[in-house]
């Protein structure tokens, strides 16, 4: 957050120099992960650092915060893509690790569950734009009992309540994990990196 904080406000006095005063408000499109571990850090440090700052948060798949920066919906973004479009600069974050995640009834009798051949058995609760489907995809892994779910909300169900598993960032089901009702096992590759944009 305190990296974030640091570029957010060397973007903001460029901005401040060009146009004499900001009065819109600094659109941030998150990933969902990040959105989940991060939107409430920026917000506190962005009200002790800069008390004037007004955020706004759009929360969607890398995909899509990508297509709004590229919109001008948002004026930073972090995702998983770096931008080749010179309008934008891109600096690398942080390294995205994928866990395969579920009840235990469901995880107790899988062998190497941080295996990605061994998860790509397991009934899944995934979304279109999945890192997961990406790194199965690059391997000719095929998804067997894979049911696309693209609503957070759905797919947070249907794993805690012990149909599905999914294969996704580790702030998904954090408090779940924390709690004992959800386990993980941290896939041993691919990572992917999170870029500020």
């Amino acid at each position: 957050a305190q990296e974030i904080l640091d570029r957010v406000e060397a973007a903001r006095n460029a901005v401040r120099q060009l146009s004499g005063q900001q009065q819109e408000p600094l659109r941030v499109g998150l990933i969902p992960s990040l959105g989940l571990v991060l939107a409430s850090d920026l917000l506190q440090e962005a009200g002790a650092r800069m008390p004037g700052l007004d955020l706004s948060f759009k929360v969607e798949m890398s995909e899509l915060i990508d297509a709004a920066l590229v919109a001008g919906e948002v004026d930073l973004s972090l995702s998983y893509h770096e931008l080749n479009d010179k309008r934008f600069e891109s600096t690398p974050l942080y390294l995205e690790k994928l866990y395969v995640m579920g009840t235990p009834d469901l995880l107790r009798n899988v062998s190497e569950p941080n295996s990605l051949r061994t998860a790509a058995k397991l009934p899944l609760a995934l979304d279109k734009h999945s890192l997961f489907r990406r790194a199965a995809k690059e391997q000719n892994i095929a998804l067997s009992n894979a049911t696309q779910v693209d609503s957070m909300l759905v797919r947070h169900e249907l794993i805690t309540k012990g149909g599905r598993c999914v294969v996704g960032p580790y702030a998904f089901l954090k408090d779940e994990i924390q709690a004992g009702s959800i386990e993980c096992y941290q896939i041993s590759e691919p990572v992917y990196g999170a870029a500020f944009v």
